[in-house]
């Protein structure tokens, strides 16, 4: 069995895509093939083997192969013409894919498209909406002057009642003085 440092799990297609040897380095490893959800061992003597099968049927088996070597790559004879495809076929050189050619021309004044909306109605609108947001701005602005003068005065009046109250204080010091 290989080092408990080196177990390499390898993981594959289907079963026909393992190795039918593996040399003695690549003894102990693991191949899963995911298709047939199988594990396969890679033994001392370069054989793989199937250990699902061994768990399962006490029959180990070597991976699946399919012809003799040579005969599965021998070439061909070529075959015939297939049918003709569906559709209509295409024009000579009109329909291809290549150069693409220039540009149309523009349209004409303003005859191909439709009609937009009314220039000096929309633009009636759009003064109509610019007028009452003057206005609104003006309302607030106004507003926000009568709040500014009321905060700065209070202060200016507080200032004066409080002279007030003081010479009245001392005016009935002085009223209180003179009675003794």
């Amino acid at each position: 069995m290989a080092s408990s440092k080196r177990v390499k799990l390898h993981y594959v297609l289907c079963e026909s895509a393992l190795p039918e040897n593996v040399g003695a380095d690549h003894f102990g490893e693991f191949y899963i093939c995911k298709a047939e959800s199988s594990v396969w061992f890679a033994a001392k003597n370069g054989a793989v083997v199937s250990i699902s099968d061994f768990l399962l049927t006490a029959t180990p088996v070597a991976p699946p192969r399919h012809g003799r070597d040579g005969v599965d790559a021998a070439p061909a004879v070529k075959g015939e013409r297939g049918p003709v495809g569906i559709g209509r076929d295409g024009r000579d050189g009109k329909d291809a894919v290549g150069i693409a050619g220039k540009n149309g021309v523009n349209g004409r004044d303003g005859r191909d498209g439709c009609a937009g909306p009314d220039s000096a109605a929309v633009l009636a609108e759009a003064r109509a909406e610019i007028s009452a947001m003057h206005s609104k701005f003006a309302a607030l602005r106004a507003d926000f002057d009568l709040l500014s003068h009321a905060f700065t005065s209070a202060s200016e009046k507080t200032s004066d009642y409080l002279e007030f109250l003081k010479s009245r204080v001392a005016a009935r010091r002085a009223a209180i003085e003179a009675g003794r």
